[in-house]
């Protein structure tokens, strides 16, 4: 009657049963608290994500990789240097606008597509072997001539013969000495920069840049270098986007410059002339500001900023023009590829399909490896003090737990000890068997005269005869009672 109690549900109990020795209640009580994580840990078992997964895939090709040029203009340079798809370059630099379908920096590729592609899902990606197209860009520096000390227009001249015998530029048609500067030059600091079309039949130019001083002795500092782009194709492994956008591609075979079919020279040799004189200017011209004179240069100005065009600037490094006059050159010729100005050739009727990859985001089902841990840790101990529990311990406990006011009550409810005890009493209680007031055998507290102790042998014989009993169906589970001796009455 003098213990402590409790409000505390009986599963945070386990200080007080671990305080009294009794570990298995601590056990059973510390295994009831874990139900808490073990409901946490099933709940996130289980959970979905959207994975990346690959299927292999039938693909076709869209369009054919031969080019078929005689149902073109005769127009290359004048007239086609007003085409949209030099704008489309202009506005990939200025304002960042993505490269169109089958085109990068570096190349245009051979459209291709899925036989059977999934309509309802828009993360779809294709891999797949294709033809690529590219140019492939050499530059020399060449020897120039430079007025100094006169204020008449000069002209300068630019010496590219040792570039053309390099590259076996034979044609009469493309000079050896090209004249540069007819233009008259101004009597203020100006710059001027450009490209000259020595020989865009074959691909070649001539790209300049340069900065005037004027004083009575005017200075002129001037840059020249010959170019010339030639076509190039090969076999690329290609990812792509449900829209056609290129993600990935890497190189599958040599370059060649030969599509295998006739004309094939004569027309990239075409396509390649028509880009080059796309970024051809028509006469060299002095100016004393930042403002570009041709779209080649407004781009090439958005690519590398204003201070290029500046004459109070000095004079850009070849390191710097030459690689953006490169990668400029390379996006013109894409672009072009791309456009529906370029003809193909019509596709063969029944093509035969090619082996792809298909890449596509789908929602599956994955186990968490921490909540799995969690929750069959909790359940292996489940098993461990169940089987401790029913199996090696005694099968009689307290009918009820003694951890709050009410349940130690309720052991003393039926006794005569809580009706008849007096505060100035020398009476003694016990804890045992007795019948109560109400003529029923209970288990609590009562005077100790009247109370039948439990003798813990008699307790581990009575479980071992309640579960024979269970077992074999010779009695009810209400029958038992704890310490419950069949030698023994209350």
């Amino acid at each position: 009657m003098n213990l402590d109690y409790t409000s505390l549900p009986p599963q945070l109990s386990i200080w007080r049963a671990l305080r009294a020795g009794h570990v298995l209640i601590s056990v059973v009580c510390l295994v009831a608290l874990l139900a808490n994580v073990l409901a946490v840990g099933l709940g996130g078992l289980f959970n979905e994500k959207p994975v990346p997964v690959t299927h292999p895939i039938d693909l076709v090709h869209l369009r054919s990789e031969r080019f078929q040029l005689d149902k073109m203009g005769s127009s290359t340079n004048n007239d086609a240097r007003q085409d949209d798809n030099m704008f489309s370059v202009k506005s990939n630099f200025t304002l960042g606008t993505q490269m169109p379908p089958w085109a990068t920096a570096e190349y245009y590729f051979q459209p291709f597509a899925a036989i059977s592609p999934n309509p309802h899902n828009s993360t779809e990606m294709f891999k797949g072997r294709t033809r690529g197209y590219g140019l492939d860009i050499t530059c020399s520096e060449a020897q120039t001539t430079k007025p100094v000390n006169d204020t008449l227009p000069k002209e300068i001249i630019v010496d590219v013969r040792s570039f053309n015998e390099e590259h076996g530029i034979t044609d009469p048609a493309c000079p050896g000495l090209s004249q540069l500067g007819r233009g008259e030059m101004s009597n203020k600091t100006s710059s001027t920069e450009g490209a000259w079309g020595s020989c865009t039949k074959l691909g070649a130019m001539i790209l300049y840049w340069g900065r005037m001083t004027y004083t009575p002795e005017r200075t002129v500092d001037y840059r020249a270098y010959a170019c010339q782009s030639k076509f190039k194709t090969a076999l690329f492994d290609v990812t792509i986007d449900s829209d056609g956008h290129i993600l990935s591609y890497e190189r599958a075979s040599d370059f060649t410059d030969n599509l295998g079919y006739d004309r094939s020279w004569n027309d990239t040799i075409r396509l390649v002339e028509m880009v080059t004189g796309h970024m051809t200017t028509n006469a060299v011209s002095w100016h004393p500001n930042s403002m570009s004179l041709s779209w080649f240069i407004d781009v090439l100005k958005a690519s590398l900023g204003e201070k290029i065009l500046d004459p109070n600037e000095p004079i850009p490094d070849p390191s710097v023009m030459l690689p953006a006059t490169m990668d400029i050159w390379r996006r013109a010729f894409a672009y072009l590829l791309a456009s529906d100005a370029v003809p193909y050739q019509p596709l063969e009727e029944n093509q035969p399909a090619f082996g792809g990859t298909r890449f596509s985001t789908e929602t599956r089902i994955f186990m968490e490896t921490s909540a799995f841990i969690i929750s069959v840790s909790i359940l292996a101990l489940y098993v461990v003090v169940a089987t401790f529990m029913y199996g090696f311990s005694m099968d009689f406990f307290l009918p009820r737990m003694p951890t709050t006011i009410a349940s130690i009550l309720e052991f003393m409810a039926p006794s005569r000890a809580l009706r008849d005890d007096s505060p100035i009493s020398e009476t003694r209680f016990a804890f045992g068997r007795y019948i109560g007031r109400d003529g029923r055998r209970h288990v609590g507290i009562e005077y100790a005269e009247l109370v039948v102790p439990i003798d813990t042998v008699a307790l581990k014989r009575g479980s071992k005869s309640r579960a024979h009993r269970i077992l074999f169906g010779r009695c009810k589970r209400s029958d038992t009672l704890i310490g419950d001796d069949p030698g023994s009455k209350a």
